[in-house]
């Protein structure tokens, strides 16, 4: 099935909106952690096959109100379910033995779904896995936003698909170094998060030279601490009870397993500050009294206190070029760029335009000074929006070119994260509450309730 990867393994905003539990569910957590991998941009009934062989056991499994589900046995204590298949579409039958790529059945939006799309889990020994990582770890890679042969896709393809938005760097020897998009992510984590706690370029660099030694820009879980695992992750370690890009502890104080395999809590814990989430215990940069004058390695064993001191500072090079691509030396929202706008005529079926563009980017990837399809930040995801219905904005800074409404319309500017003179993100008002946005790095670009802010306004862009 080619589609789009959307919502992901892990923690994420109620997709119904906060506050709101659909028929099936007796909490809100059950809806803010995802248990699977979303793979959504197809129309209804397009056919979605088996990512591995095995026995099925289960087929239309809750009915239509329960989503026709999917189970199949694939041995060694090992599942793959599949979820939210259109009314009458399944091809296989409980009991029957199936292999890898057999059509399994059309993708619907029954059971709690908000549009068309297929969930996919694997449970290992009853528990749920990240079906990425666990495809990955067997040479299977499945390419993250924009449009991939989600399953079923040959290795080729799916590693084109991965590498979008990679970046190869010079390493402190001189030789060339590739980070991948998902680590490209956790570097705009990295910088955007500093950004966010006001720290200067320095401490950006800081942090970026202390991720590379530690762990290369990778989210690790660890084999030791079972519970990390759990959690979206680029690669697996055995040190102490060390994760994260970062290799902090648990046992040190750092935060609680799934807080740290969280790239923004880690980032805002390696910072610290009067923001910071442990208070200074343990110390993150900026709660290092005069940092700001040490060198950069320095600076950075001050935090991590390693028995490798000298270890950080020969990836100052390295981490300059990355926090360059990030963009991570520009004071402004999202991202630089201007451009003379363009206006047009509001009537609906310009509305429509926008709000259609909208839907086609959820899924994308958050990059930090993106600004093509499904790769972008959240202004170069509102700026491609508005082009796509004919309309050009400026690059930021796009409320400079509408005027403030009380009462938004669907395709209208949301901006929330108020700061001097300007706003720190920017979305599409897609009415009820909602809006599209470019989030950040782990959520990716989707629908949303315009409430994850407190502090959120709206622009008329539209003449």
């Amino acid at each position: 099935m080619v589609g789009q990867l959307t919502s992901g393994f892990g923690p994420r905003p109620n997709p119904f909106g906060t506050g709101v539990i659909p028929d099936g569910f007796t909490d809100e957590s059950e809806l803010t952690f995802h248990a699977g991998q979303d793979i959504a941009g197809v129309p209804e009934r397009t056919p979605f096959f088996a990512a591995s062989g095995g026995t099925v056991r289960k087929v239309n499994y809750g009915g239509t109100a329960g989503g026709n589900g999917i189970i199949v046995d694939a041995g060694n204590n090992t599942e793959f379910w599949y979820w939210h298949a259109a009314d009458g579409t399944s091809k296989v039958k409980a009991g029957q033995t199936i292999k890898a790529g057999d059509e399994l059945a059309g993708v619907g939006s029954t059971g709690a779904s908000t549009a068309p799309h297929l969930h996919f889990e694997i449970h290992v020994q009853g528990q749920p896995v990240d079906p990425l990582a666990y495809m990955k770890e067997r040479g299977i890679t499945v390419g993250v936003g924009g449009t991939s042969n989600a399953l079923g896709a040959s290795r080729n393809e799916s590693s084109a698909a991965a590498n979008q938005g990679a970046l190869a760097v010079k390493g402190p020897n001189g030789t060339a170094i590739t980070f991948s998009t998902e680590q490209m992510s956790l570097v705009a984590t990295i910088v955007s998060e500093g950004k966010r706690a006001g720290v200067p370029t320095n401490g950006l660099l800081i942090a970026l030279m202390v991720a590379l030694q530690e762990s290369g820009i990778n989210t690790y879980a660890n084999a030791t601490v079972p519970d990390s695992l759990k959690y979206p992750h680029i690669k697996v370690g055995s040190d102490h009870d060390s994760v994260n890009a970062f290799q902090q502890r648990p046992a040190a104080g750092w935060g609680s397993v799934k807080e740290l395999m969280d790239p923004i809590y880690a980032a805002q814990a390696f910072y610290g500050g009067k923001e910071g989430p442990n208070q200074g215990s343990p110390r993150g940069l900026l709660d290092i009294p005069g940092w700001e004058q040490m060198n950069l390695g320095e600076a950075g064993q001050n935090v991590q206190v390693s028995a490798f001191p000298d270890a950080y500072e020969k990836w100052q090079n390295t981490a300059q070029q990355l926090l360059d691509s990030a963009g991570g030396a520009i004071p402004a929202q999202c991202t630089p760029g201007a451009d003379q706008p363009i206006t047009a005529t509001d009537n609906a079926e310009t509305r429509s335009k926008i709000i259609e563009a909208a839907k086609q980017g959820v899924g994308g990837s958050y990059i930090w000074g993106g600004t093509t399809f499904h790769a972008w930040d959240c202004s170069g995801y509102v700026q491609w929006i508005y082009n796509q219905a004919g309309i050009k904005l400026p690059r930021v800074s796009q409320w400079t070119v509408g005027i403030k409404t009380t009462t938004p319309q669907p395709g209208d500017l949301v901006v929330q994260r108020s700061g001097p003179e300007h706003w720190e993100h920017v979305g599409i008002y897609a009415g009820n509450g909602q809006m599209y946005s470019a989030l950040n790095p782990k959520d990716r670009t989707l629908l949303h309730t315009t409430t994850w802010e407190s502090d959120t306004e709206y622009f008329k862009l539209l003449k």
